[in-house]
């Protein structure tokens, strides 16, 4: 009895530690939509297509398999905007209504996932 209680506590401890280690992976689209204007918003989405970068700014086209996002004037830098290729998961924090605020969140905002959204 004593060995069942033990191996039961020991799985509890190794399950809520894998549960603390989860990385955050930002909202769903139905709560980006269901976000207030002034939120503060993270999603990770895929890039479809960019228009060029000017000024340390670029308006990208997202889609998740759930829904889609456009990043009007993005800030990133030339360097990152050139990483902006079809199909590269991306990590962006802004908010809806002055989604212009937006940015890529650190170079981890990359991801070496893929997904195009099919035609």
């Amino acid at each position: 009895m004593k060995k069942l209680i033990a191996m039961l506590l020991v799985l509890t401890m190794v399950l809520s530690f894998a549960g603390c280690a989860k990385k955050d992976a930002g909202m769903s689209h139905a709560d980006y939509v269901a976000a207030a204007n002034d939120t503060e918003v993270v999603v990770e989405t895929y890039v479809q297509a960019h228009q060029s970068w000017w000024d340390n700014k670029v308006t990208v086209y997202c889609q998740s398999p759930d829904g889609a996002y456009f990043l009007y004037e993005l800030a990133c830098s030339e360097e990152d905007a050139a990483k902006l290729v079809p199909g590269t998961k991306i990590r962006v924090t802004g908010s809806i209504w002055r989604i212009s605020s937006s940015s890529l969140t650190d170079e981890s905002a990359f991801s070496s996932m893929t997904f195009v959204a099919p035609q």
